[in-house]
């Protein structure tokens, strides 16, 4: 759970400036010396907490102490009754690829839409797609091939009864879809 997310406490003011007032200062620095780890199990079994500053004795109630958390750097998380769920948040080189095959397999869907081809009618592309463009079709081909019903996929000059320049991640790439008859 700690490699997840960073786990603090904060006073629940709107409770607590009711009973304490200008006690607070005092009571908010005695939370802060206590490491939530000493106190997480009272609090979620309801108990109260002891504090003391300068010679006084506090008790809190469980809902007079917020438990803050923060997912680190690179993940989201949630937590509830105890279990906590992340997931990481950092993108890959291969999630890149991806999501850019998934915005070239949305163009093409558009051109096959706009050239009123039928929905099971098989295609062949061309494109002359560069750079991690290029890389991404090339990793993956087989799924992008798939999803837009295409038998052959060539960067070759761009030929077929319907072309289209599209933009993708700031680049402009050639398409030309024909179909293909089985």
């Amino acid at each position: 759970r700690n490699e997840l997310i960073l786990q603090t406490l904060e006073l629940n003011y709107a409770l607590l400036s009711k009973r304490f007032g200008k006690e607070l200062p005092g009571i908010k620095k005695a939370l802060g010396e206590l490491k939530y780890e000493d106190i997480a199990s009272r609090l979620v079994n309801n108990l109260s907490i002891e504090l003391s500053y300068n010679g006084d004795a506090f008790e809190l109630l469980p809902e007079e102490i917020i438990i803050k958390e923060q997912p680190i750097e690179g993940k989201s998380a949630a937590s509830e009754h105890g279990i906590t769920v992340a997931i990481s948040t950092e993108l890959t080189e291969e999630l890149i690829q991806e999501g850019i095959v998934r915005d070239m397999i949305r163009h093409i869907q558009n051109m096959r839409k706009e050239a009123n081809f039928n929905v099971e009618d098989r295609i062949k592309v061309t494109t002359n797609a560069r750079g991690i463009i290029d890389t991404a079709l090339t990793s993956f081909k087989d799924y992008f091939c798939n999803e837009i019903l295409a038998v052959e996929l060539t960067g070759d000059e761009i030929t077929g009864e319907y072309t289209k320049e599209v933009i993708v991640r700031g680049e402009t790439v050639s398409f030309g879809i024909s179909r293909i008859s089985l």
